[in-house]
This record gives C-alpha cells, sequence and structure tokens, in this order.
C-alpha cells in the first residue's frame, strides 16, 4: 500500500506559515513563513540574542514563479552575520501585502537545533547620548545601488555633526540646536521603491522619504521660523525686519500686479534679495539660480537690493534677505514689500506681444508680422541630458499606486522601467508662458494622486524597437 507523502506547512513558499509580529520558533532549517502587515512601516526579522546556531534570514514580495538560492537571489531583503553569527533583516512593508519570510542557516548549521527569532516594527537603538543631547538615528533601505547614497547632519550654522553611507547610523545633538539633515544621492534618482529613508529624534520618528528626490533631499529639525523655505514666516505687505541674514519669508498677494520688494530703507550694509516662486526641490545658493527676481546692487539704491517683481495674486512666492559677503554679519535687515499698482500691457491674446499677466491695456499691442514683434521663446531638449541619463531597473508597483492612477503604468508588482531625466530649456528671448491651472485648464492634469498639478503638454515619449517601430 502506497500512501502519499505529504508537504508540511512551512516546506515552502506555497505552503508558508502564517503569522504576526512576535517571537517564533522554525523547528527545521529553510522554513518559510507568511506576513500580512496591517499597517505600513520598516519591520525587523532577527534572531539576535535568540537563536545560538549560525542563521541566515531572507524576505520575499513574490512566491509564484519565484527563484531562490543560499545568497540574496530576488531577496526583498537578505542577511547572514548581523549580530555575530545571528542575522536581522529589515524591509519595507506596505498594509495588506503580503510577504514571505524564510529562516535558514549557513552549511546546515543548525540542523536538529529550533531556531527562535522574532518579528516586529523596526525600532531605533537605545539612546546613548550624554546628558544634553538626543539621538538622531538614520535608517536607510537602499535599492540596488547603495553607493550612490551618502548623508550627512549639520547644525543651522553650518558645522558638520555626523555623516555616513548606506548603511546609516546614529548622530548626538544638542536638544537646543536647530538640526539639518541632507541625504544625497550621486546618480541624482533618489531611492528606488521599496527602499527609502527613515529618522528617528530621541527613538520617536519625525521624518521619512527617499523616492524622487534627485540628488538631495532635505529635513530640518528645531530649526526658527524663517530658517529655510520650508519653515519661512508668512508676511503681508508692509515693513519688516530679518533678524539676520538669509532669512525666508512667504508672501501671498492679494492680487495681480506689480509689487516692489525692497531693502533701499534702513540699510548701510551691501543686501541682497532673491524671489522664488517654489521650494520642494529647490536648489540655490547665493546667485540668481532657481530665481524668478534677484537683484545685488542693480535696484537703483547703490548696495542695497530692489526688484520691481510681477506676481500672481493667491500664488505663494519665498522671499529670501541677505547679504553680500557677510558685509551684513550680526546686524538685521529691514526690507519691505509693497503693492506699485495693476500690470500694464497688450490685452488681446491674438497679438504678438500678448501679455497674459497685464490687467490694463496700454495700447501697445501689435499684429503679427509687424517689424515690432518681439522674438519669441525657443524651447529645445538635451539631448545629451537625456542620453547620458538612460537607466534600465525595476520597480515594484501596488495596485493603488499613483503610477497607476495616473496611467504612468499599465500593470502593478514588478515592472521594467526606462529611467532618464528630460531637460528642456528656452534658449529664446521671451519667457515660455504655460498659463495657470485655473485660467488654462487645458494646459494642465488637474486629476492625480500626488498631490499637484501636472503640466499636460510637456513632452512625447515614444519608444521604438530594433525595427524602428514605435
Amino acid at each position: 500500500l502506497a500512501l502519499p507523502l505529504l508537504a508540511q506547512p512551512g516546506s515552502t513558499c506555497d505552503l508558508a506559515i502564517s503569522i504576526g509580529p512576535g517571537t517564533h520558533v522554525a523547528a527545521t532549517d529553510d522554513l518559510w513563513y507568511l506576513f500580512t502587515p496591517a499597517t505600513d512601516g520598516v519591520y525587523q526579522a532577527s534572531t539576535c540574542g535568540l537563536s545560538t546556531c549560525d542563521t541566515k534570514l531572507w524576505a520575499y514580495d513574490e512566491c509564484q514563479g519565484l527563484v531562490w538560492d543560499e545568497t540574496g537571489l530576488n531577496a526583498l531583503a537578505y542577511n547572514d552575520d548581523h549580530c555575530g553569527y545571528q542575522s536581522r533583516i529589515l524591509f519595507n512593508a506596505t498594509a495588506g501585502v503580503p510577504y514571505w519570510i524564510r529562516v535558514g542557516d549557513y552549511n546546515d548549521a543548525c540542523a536538529g537545533t529550533p531556531v527562535d527569532w522574532a518579528l516586529e516594527p523596526y525600532s531605533a537603538p537605545p539612546d546613548t547620548c550624554p546628558a544634553g543631547q538626543v539621538q538622531l538615528d538614520v535608517l536607510i533601505l537602499p535599492d540596488g545601488w547603495p553607493n550612490e547614497i551618502s548623508w550627512e547632519v549639520r547644525n543651522g550654522g553650518g558645522a558638520l555633526l555626523g555623516n555616513g553611507g548606506p548603511a546609516g547610523g546614529q548622530v548626538c545633538v544638542d536638544t537646543s540646536e536647530c538640526v539639518v539633515f541632507t541625504i544625497f544621492d550621486s546618480y541624482g534618482d533618489g531611492i528606488f521603491a521599496p527602499g527609502g529613508y527613515w529618522l528617528s529624534y530621541g527613538g520617536v520618528q519625525v521624518a521619512s522619504g527617499g523616492q524622487n528626490y534627485d540628488f538631495e533631499d532635505r529635513v530640518e529639525l528645531n530649526c526658527p521660523p524663517g530658517f529655510s523655505c520650508a519653515n519661512p514666516e508668512l508676511v503681508g505687505e508692509g515693513n519688516h525686519t530679518a533678524p539676520a541674514s538669509d532669512t525666508w519669508y512667504s508672501f501671498v498677494p492679494a492680487q495681480n500686479g506689480m509689487y516692489q520688494v525692497s531693502t533701499c530703507t534702513g540699510n548701510t550694509c551691501d543686501t541682497k534679495l532673491w524671489i522664488y516662486d517654489y521650494c520642494t526641490g529647490l536648489l540655490w545658493d547665493d546667485t540668481n539660480i532657481g530665481t524668478i527676481y534677484y537683484d545685488d546692487n542693480n535696484g537703483g539704491c547703490g548696495l542695497q537690493a530692489q526688484v520691481n517683481a510681477l506676481l500672481a495674486g493667491g500664488e505663494t512666492y519665498y522671499v529670501r534677505i541677505g547679504d553680500a559677503g557677510g558685509d551684513c554679519a550680526g546686524s538685521p535687515i529691514a526690507w519691505s514689500v509693497n503693492y506699485m499698482g495693476p500690470i500694464s500691457g497688450c490685452m488681446d491674446p491674438s497679438a504678438c506681444n500678448f501679455d497674459p499677466l497685464a490687467e490694463m491695456d496700454d495700447g501697445s499691442c501689435l499684429p503679427w508680422g509687424d517689424p515690432g514683434c518681439p522674438n519669441g521663446p525657443d524651447l529645445i531638449v538635451l539631448s545629451d541630458v537625456l542620453e547620458t541619463s538612460l537607466q534600465l531597473t525595476t520597480i515594484n508597483v501596488g495596485p493603488n499606486d499613483c503610477y497607476i492612477t495616473e496611467g504612468c503604468l499599465s500593470g502593478y508588482g514588478v515592472r521594467d522601467i526606462l529611467r532618464f531625466t528630460t531637460h528642456i530649456k528656452n534658449i529664446g528671448n521671451t519667457d515660455y508662458y504655460i498659463g495657470n491651472p485655473n485660467a488654462n485648464p487645458d494646459q494642465f492634469n488637474l486629476s492625480n494622486c500626488h498631490g499637484h498639478v501636472h503640466y499636460e503638454g510637456y513632452a512625447e515619449y515614444l519608444l521604438f524597437d530594433t525595427a524602428g517601430q514605435s
């Protein structure tokens, strides 16, 4: 009489044992578990302090068709010997999504010995900083290019407090100090999901991120208002005083028009000012990079800075008040912002010199073909940037991801993607004016889950095969 051989629970990923957070015992080598988290977050599986033999751990985000080995092949996370001969893995998990955890050993070192292990949400290491300081924990789950990742922690004055690479780390910082954490990616594509970074301050998570941050991302802790565009002081029209150089303000005009931003009155030191129309992803320095308006000694009042800016009502602008070469160091800087009147210009949309911001016609309209017509914008694509940034990679997409919602991808799971940078440059003599989402909704995509408006006609991408077919 022949009896069928029944596969044991946990012997394969198809027969994985369902578990939740807690301590578990793997009775045999290469035992598989199935974990479906109830909440998003980073989870830790570990044999550290629980097992005595030489263990190994794996986590996977798929089972069907999975090919695996004794290394990290196709694993979401893999470790051998994190704490002596014991192991620990960290993985970024999404609520409701299944993950498979495999508990094994090195060269059958645990044969016949049950392996105790634990699964729990990640928590920062114990704070070992001296009195008056607190521990800043930097947790990084890198993508397939960990060597691109580095980070640093500086105080508000720019002094370096600590730095590191993809392994993360801990830095002790003064409890009363403004702290700036910056993470860098040398290739300029951030950390691919499900990787990322998580910051804990005194054991409490205060920030996380990692995807789509290009070359760098920044987090400020305990910094005063006005320290950066991420934490500006809100001001209205009138006179103001910046307590120090490089103080940031946000200003929302009440109406369209010409506004004068000035440091001409009340200052003797060499001032500068910058106006930006965005903050997220802003790269700035002491030049006019990233600005819509900028002045250093060209505003008509000597060493003091002044600009006359065309601003749109209801939009947020970021005003940075500073100095040249530290000339105002230790001194406050007086400045003001005032409405000067409506914008005048050609208001005929059919004219070649139509000014979409004008609210008062000045009789300057010209028909197309008139010798006085200004040269228009001239857009080019920087092909060298596109070519040198091409990169073939994969991304793991959930069914409710923005990529699906916005039509960037037609299916979820692990997808092959071609990443590249598109840099469109205006080399013409006039601004290229797209419009604004409220007045020109046909120019923008308003239905998206990223929380910001997308320009509808930015570029068309066609992928051709070797036969020249798109």
